[in-house]
Protein backbone atom coordinates (compact mmCIF):
# COMPACT_ATOMS: atom_id res chain seq x y z
CA UNK A 1 0.00 0.00 0.00
CA UNK A 2 2.72 1.97 0.45
CA UNK A 3 4.39 1.39 -2.55
CA UNK A 4 1.17 2.80 -4.44
CA UNK A 5 0.81 5.50 -2.57
CA UNK A 6 4.25 6.37 -3.11
CA UNK A 7 3.68 5.91 -6.76
CA UNK A 8 0.81 8.00 -6.80
CA UNK A 9 2.95 10.67 -5.47
CA UNK A 10 5.04 10.85 -8.14
CA UNK A 11 2.79 10.04 -10.65
CA UNK A 12 0.99 13.01 -9.10
CA UNK A 13 4.29 15.45 -8.39
CA UNK A 14 5.16 15.01 -12.30
CA UNK A 15 1.59 15.54 -13.51
CA UNK A 16 1.86 19.37 -11.61
CA UNK A 17 5.60 19.69 -13.04
CA UNK A 18 3.84 19.10 -16.76
CA UNK A 19 0.84 21.39 -15.63
CA UNK A 20 3.44 24.13 -14.55
CA UNK A 21 6.03 23.60 -17.62
CA UNK A 22 3.36 23.78 -19.97
CA UNK A 23 -0.04 25.41 -19.37
CA UNK A 24 -3.11 24.52 -20.52
CA UNK A 25 -5.05 25.86 -22.81
CA UNK A 26 -6.77 28.28 -20.59
CA UNK A 27 -3.55 29.59 -19.90
CA UNK A 28 -3.52 33.13 -20.83
CA UNK A 29 0.00 33.16 -20.81
CA UNK A 30 0.78 30.10 -22.74
CA UNK A 31 0.79 31.85 -26.31
CA UNK A 32 2.85 35.23 -26.72
CA UNK A 33 0.90 36.44 -29.59
CA UNK A 34 -2.42 36.88 -30.67
CA UNK A 35 -4.73 34.81 -33.60
CA UNK A 36 -6.38 36.84 -36.45
CA UNK A 37 -9.39 37.87 -37.53
CA UNK A 38 -10.68 39.35 -40.80
CA UNK A 39 -13.41 39.51 -42.92
CA UNK A 40 -13.47 36.27 -45.83
CA UNK A 41 -12.64 38.00 -49.08
CA UNK A 42 -10.75 36.69 -52.45
CA UNK A 43 -11.54 33.55 -54.05
CA UNK A 44 -10.61 30.41 -52.32
CA UNK A 45 -9.06 27.62 -54.75
CA UNK A 46 -7.98 23.92 -52.94
CA UNK A 47 -5.87 21.14 -54.58
CA UNK A 48 -4.76 17.98 -53.24
CA UNK A 49 -1.75 15.45 -53.27
CA UNK A 50 -0.63 13.20 -54.75
CA UNK A 51 -1.09 14.19 -58.17
CA UNK A 52 -4.36 15.56 -57.86
CA UNK A 53 -3.36 19.25 -58.93
CA UNK A 54 -1.41 20.51 -55.97
CA UNK A 55 1.94 21.51 -57.82
CA UNK A 56 -0.05 22.92 -60.46
CA UNK A 57 -1.93 25.02 -57.88
CA UNK A 58 1.22 25.92 -56.52
CA UNK A 59 2.74 26.86 -59.68
CA UNK A 60 0.03 28.96 -60.77
CA UNK A 61 0.83 31.20 -57.25
CA UNK A 62 3.87 31.91 -58.17
CA UNK A 63 3.25 32.16 -61.77
CA UNK A 64 0.75 35.21 -60.75
CA UNK A 65 3.18 37.18 -59.33
CA UNK A 66 4.45 40.74 -60.69
CA UNK A 67 6.46 42.48 -58.35
CA UNK A 68 7.45 39.94 -55.35
CA UNK A 69 6.89 36.30 -54.31
CA UNK A 70 8.15 35.56 -50.61
CA UNK A 71 8.48 31.88 -49.76
CA UNK A 72 8.55 30.07 -46.41
CA UNK A 73 10.19 26.70 -47.21
CA UNK A 74 10.44 23.29 -44.80
CA UNK A 75 11.68 20.89 -47.46
CA UNK A 76 12.39 22.77 -50.65
CA UNK A 77 13.91 19.96 -53.43
CA UNK A 78 11.10 20.52 -56.24
CA UNK A 79 12.36 21.07 -59.89
CA UNK A 80 8.87 22.74 -61.20
CA UNK A 81 9.09 24.82 -58.50
CA UNK A 82 12.70 25.82 -58.35
CA UNK A 83 12.08 26.59 -62.33
CA UNK A 84 8.94 28.97 -61.99
CA UNK A 85 10.86 30.95 -59.28
CA UNK A 86 13.71 31.16 -61.62
CA UNK A 87 11.75 31.92 -64.17
CA UNK A 88 10.30 34.93 -61.76
CA UNK A 89 13.62 35.79 -60.83
CA UNK A 90 14.20 36.38 -64.68
CA UNK A 91 10.82 38.32 -65.35
CA UNK A 92 12.05 40.45 -62.52
CA UNK A 93 9.92 39.81 -59.40
CA UNK A 94 11.31 40.08 -56.36
CA UNK A 95 12.08 36.74 -54.92
CA UNK A 96 12.48 36.18 -51.62
CA UNK A 97 12.75 33.00 -49.56
CA UNK A 98 13.11 31.36 -45.88
CA UNK A 99 14.25 27.77 -45.77
CA UNK A 100 14.34 25.12 -42.81
CA UNK A 101 18.45 25.00 -42.27
CA UNK A 102 18.60 21.42 -41.10
CA UNK A 103 15.86 20.38 -43.94
CA UNK A 104 17.46 21.43 -46.94
CA UNK A 105 21.04 20.49 -46.51
CA UNK A 106 20.66 17.66 -48.86
CA UNK A 107 22.56 17.84 -52.79
CA UNK A 108 19.51 18.64 -53.84
CA UNK A 109 18.33 21.39 -51.76
CA UNK A 110 21.31 23.04 -51.92
CA UNK A 111 21.74 23.18 -55.49
CA UNK A 112 18.34 24.55 -55.63
CA UNK A 113 18.98 27.55 -53.28
CA UNK A 114 22.44 28.19 -55.12
CA UNK A 115 20.18 28.48 -58.15
CA UNK A 116 18.14 30.60 -56.64
CA UNK A 117 20.71 32.73 -55.28
CA UNK A 118 22.72 32.99 -57.87
CA UNK A 119 19.88 34.21 -60.10
CA UNK A 120 18.98 36.91 -57.93
CA UNK A 121 16.76 35.62 -55.36
CA UNK A 122 17.34 36.24 -52.08
CA UNK A 123 17.51 32.95 -49.39
CA UNK A 124 17.76 32.79 -45.87
CA UNK A 125 18.43 29.77 -43.53
CA UNK A 126 16.46 29.64 -40.31
CA UNK A 127 18.04 27.40 -37.56
CA UNK A 128 16.26 28.80 -34.35
CA UNK A 129 12.95 26.56 -33.89
CA UNK A 130 13.07 22.80 -33.75
CA UNK A 131 11.69 22.62 -37.01
CA UNK A 132 10.64 25.96 -39.18
CA UNK A 133 7.51 24.11 -40.61
CA UNK A 134 5.84 26.70 -42.29
CA UNK A 135 4.88 26.05 -46.45
CA UNK A 136 3.65 29.63 -47.36
CA UNK A 137 3.93 31.60 -50.43
CA UNK A 138 2.93 35.27 -50.69
CA UNK A 139 2.49 36.71 -54.22
CA UNK A 140 2.72 40.54 -54.65
CA UNK A 141 1.27 40.64 -50.63
CA UNK A 142 -2.25 40.21 -52.67
CA UNK A 143 -2.35 36.40 -52.67
CA UNK A 144 -1.17 33.57 -49.95
CA UNK A 145 -0.61 29.55 -50.50
CA UNK A 146 -0.34 27.54 -47.63
CA UNK A 147 -1.39 23.89 -46.79
CA UNK A 148 0.65 21.10 -45.65
CA UNK A 149 2.34 20.64 -49.35
CA UNK A 150 6.19 20.95 -49.14
CA UNK A 151 7.74 21.83 -51.94
CA UNK A 152 9.00 18.71 -52.96
CA UNK A 153 8.65 15.77 -55.79
CA UNK A 154 7.05 13.88 -52.71
CA UNK A 155 4.42 15.79 -51.67
CA UNK A 156 3.64 16.18 -55.30
CA UNK A 157 3.51 12.72 -56.42
CA UNK A 158 3.48 10.10 -53.21
CA UNK A 159 2.07 12.37 -49.94
CA UNK A 160 -1.18 13.05 -49.57
CA UNK A 161 -0.73 16.96 -49.09
CA UNK A 162 -3.59 20.02 -49.50
CA UNK A 163 -2.88 23.09 -51.27
CA UNK A 164 -5.41 26.39 -50.01
CA UNK A 165 -4.61 29.78 -52.07
CA UNK A 166 -6.54 32.56 -51.40
CA UNK A 167 -6.29 34.74 -53.76
CA UNK A 168 -6.83 38.38 -53.61
CA UNK A 169 -7.36 38.98 -49.94
CA UNK A 170 -4.50 41.64 -48.82
CA UNK A 171 -5.58 41.66 -45.67
CA UNK A 172 -4.57 37.79 -44.70
CA UNK A 173 -1.27 38.28 -47.26
CA UNK A 174 -0.12 41.02 -44.75
CA UNK A 175 -1.04 38.90 -42.08
CA UNK A 176 1.45 36.06 -43.66
CA UNK A 177 3.81 38.66 -44.77
CA UNK A 178 4.20 39.61 -41.11
CA UNK A 179 4.95 35.66 -39.97
CA UNK A 180 7.40 36.16 -43.03
CA UNK A 181 8.97 39.04 -41.87
CA UNK A 182 10.13 37.76 -38.52
CA UNK A 183 11.63 34.87 -39.67
CA UNK A 184 13.05 36.32 -42.29
CA UNK A 185 14.92 38.55 -39.36
CA UNK A 186 15.91 35.17 -37.20
CA UNK A 187 17.52 33.79 -41.29
CA UNK A 188 21.06 33.86 -41.94
CA UNK A 189 21.70 34.52 -46.03
CA UNK A 190 22.55 31.42 -47.32
CA UNK A 191 26.34 30.86 -48.86
CA UNK A 192 25.93 29.33 -52.64
CA UNK A 193 27.18 25.37 -52.02
CA UNK A 194 27.86 25.54 -55.85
Amino acid sequence: MKRLISVLLVGFGVCLNAYAFFGTDSDPGRYAATTYTMPAAGTFEVAFSPNERSLQLVLKVIRSAKSEIDVMAYSFTSAPVVDALLAAVHRGVQVNMVVDWKENRSVYAQRALSALVNAGGHVKTIDVYPIAHDKVIISDRQTTETGSFNYSKQAAEANSENVLVVWNNSQLAQVYFAHFMRNWRQGRAYPTAY
